[in-house]
């Protein structure tokens, strides 16, 4: 097609009227010059098109993390600014028997998972060994927003040497109600690393406790953790929060009505 154009440009090119004058002259050579650019042009539009490189999509896909199905994840806000990603949270099993394999301080939780009014949030946490910083774990309630930018839920942690606390999410901030605190509850680790404790938050219509193996080592007022800049409600989704390298399962984690 593009050899067809040329020709005809060429022919008509050819076919101008010969000139009687200077000035008719100009004009002629003018007509021969564009008709020749018109021919030519289509086969420049090629080469310039031949030597332009390929475009590259601009959209990364997004890091996932490995999750049983259902379940979200979070990373803490220390982790996104050390350049961790989603793709290093790993987490294996269900509800039943949740397997966390080590990887960054994360927020973890299936939204179908919800309590309200009175219950108990209860799973059985065996640490396998020893995490570097010593790292904590444990679950989570009155949880709201949690894709959001103020997310907002009430944990409580327990170390494997021995000791415990409790805090409040609330966006980037992280507001400590138990700095940590050794309680003859809790299981410590052994040589290994390895310890096992039964770790519950019980809520009724006055009282929100943590506890740890039967025995409530932190108990607050209800109205005390709800309000501005505190919790919505204990009402809400609960989960897990583990931190950095911590490998633990978790078994038979769900609410338990009161």
């Amino acid at each position: 097609m593009r050899r067809v154009r040329r020709q005809e440009a060429l022919t008509v090119a050819r076919h101008v009227v010969r000139p009687t004058t200077a000035r008719g002259a100009m004009t002629a050579v003018r007509a021969v010059v564009v008709m020749a650019a018109i021919a030519a042009a289509p086969q420049a539009t090629a080469r310039a098109q031949a030597r332009r490189p390929a475009a590259v999509s601009s959209t990364a896909a997004a890091p996932v993390a490995t999750l049983p199905t259902g379940w979200k994840a979070r990373l803490d806000p220390q982790e996104e600014k050390a350049g961790r990603t989603l793709a290093d949270v790993k987490v294996e099993g269900d509800s039943a028997a949740l397997h966390v394999t080590g990887g960054p301080a994360a927020t973890l939780w299936n939204p179908a998972d919800t309590a309200s009014a009175a219950f108990t949030v209860w799973g059985s946490f065996t640490q396998r060994r020893a995490s570097t910083p010593p790292g904590s774990y444990g679950p989570f309630i009155g949880g709201t927003s949690l894709d959001g930018k103020e997310y907002n839920y009430l944990y409580c942690a327990v170390f494997g040497s021995g000791v415990f606390s409790v805090k409040h999410r609330f966006g980037g901030e992280l507001h400590t109600l138990v700095e940590r605190k050794a309680s003859g509850a809790i299981r410590r680790a052994d040589a290994s690393g390895k310890a096992s404790n039964a770790i519950s938050w019980s809520v009724d219509q006055s009282n929100v406790s943590c506890l740890i193996n039967g025995t409530a080592v932190a108990t607050f007022p209800r109205a005390l953790v709800i309000g501005p800049g505190k919790l919505e409600s204990t009402d809400g989704i609960f989960g897990i929060h583990v931190d950095r390298d911590v490998d633990v399962r978790i078994a038979e984690f769900g609410r338990r009505r009161r």
